[in-house]
């Protein structure tokens, strides 16, 4: 084989193995564009689990507060019981 053809040799494999490059670096481009947009979804989550452990640690603290304020809360509105002695 003389330098000439190794020379077209190579441009032969360069111009081959150039598409399939192509389509790694855009597939992985794609890739990480898609990694991207699935880490920002993953924070937002994140962000809004931790708004709800907040809500949810401060109803459960005015529940309990509530009830240690008002015990007898629900039998406040009850109908009294008149009884009747004969």
């Amino acid at each position: 084989m003389t330098s000439t053809d190794s020379g077209q040799l190579s441009g032969i494999n360069s111009t081959m193995s150039s598409p399939p490059q192509t389509e790694l670096s855009d597939g992985i481009a794609m890739m990480v564009g898609n990694n991207d947009r699935m880490q920002g979804i993953i924070s937002q989550l994140e962000e809004a689990c931790r708004a709800i452990e907040v809500s949810v640690r401060l109803l459960r603290r005015l529940a309990a507060h509530s009830r240690s304020k008002h015990p007898l809360h629900a039998h406040a509105n009850a109908p009294a019981h008149t009884h009747k002695h004969t």
